[in-house]
């Protein structure tokens, strides 16, 4: 597969808002589409046609209905530049680079064995291991969701195919986790794309990232997945996913303006 396509069908899957909730906002369509949390956690633009015949119209659609509202745009650096004008003049400014990376699942090489366990997440008990481990792992407060909000994510995981998953990974059983991953995924592009990856402090450098890729590219292959597909930002997951053996087919850029 040429890697245009294998960028095309990243920046696809990456586009779909099939994972918000009800209270949220969304807007899709073939030229523009943008979700509005009315929370204000995860106002995002996914997609821009920079080739429509009234770019300055998007561009205003977006500006007016993010008034009032931090909001984030992903562009890629292949668009056309009048795109990024437009976004100038609205008051957004770019705030960091993703690589578009990619790895195909049969070219993947598995490790033998890993110093650590993953467990694919199906129950509170592991949700609220999850969370803790992405509070350590990204340096934030604790925020555990409620039981409702627990209960409405394990919907999804405890499908039988569902559209995502999330991976712990942990000493044993009964301990904490040491890092989790999540991973959507998307079966008639025949494309997976990972998401919130990251080890706490006191476990990096210990094969757990490693773990938590292969357990969930294992889980691809199983589904029949052909590609592996995230946006890795520069300066602190592009190095690594690199080491990790993804290549890059493209670069996002996230435009910001704050409320």
């Amino acid at each position: 597969m040429e890697k245009h396509e294998i960028k095309r069908k990243i920046q696809v899957a990456l586009a779909d808002f099939w994972w918000c909730p009800d209270a949220f906002t969304v807007v899709e369509r073939p030229e523009l589409s943008y979700a509005l949390d009315p929370l204000g956690t995860f106002n995002i633009v996914s997609r821009i046609d920079d080739q429509h015949p009234n770019l300055e119209s998007l561009v205003q659609e977006i500006s007016d209905f993010f008034r009032g509202y931090t909001c984030t745009i992903n562009a890629f650096a292949d668009q056309d530049p009048r795109l990024f004008e437009l976004l100038k003049k609205e008051g957004y400014h770019l705030e960091n680079k993703h690589d578009i990376c990619y790895q195909l699942v049969s070219e993947h090489s598995f490790k033998e064995e890993h110093s650590v366990q993953t467990i694919l997440v199906k129950t509170k008990p592991d949700l609220r291991k999850l969370h803790k481990a992405l509070a350590l792992a990204f340096n934030k407060p604790l925020n555990i969701p409620s039981d409702d909000e627990l209960e409405h994510m394990l919907q999804e995981y405890q499908q039988d195919k569902p559209r995502a998953i999330r991976v712990i990974a942990v000493k044993d059983q009964d301990s904490d986790a040491l890092g989790s991953g999540g991973m959507s995924l998307f079966d008639d592009l025949g494309v997976a794309t990972f998401f919130g990856g990251g080890t706490i402090p006191s476990a990096r450098k210990r094969g757990v990232y490693s773990a938590l890729i292969d357990a969930r590219i294992k889980y691809a292959q199983e589904r029949g997945i052909a590609i592996i597909g995230i946006y890795a930002r520069h300066g602190t997951s592009a190095p690594i996913v690199e080491q990790q053996g993804f290549l890059k087919c493209g670069e996002m850029h996230a435009w910001v303006r704050k409320a």
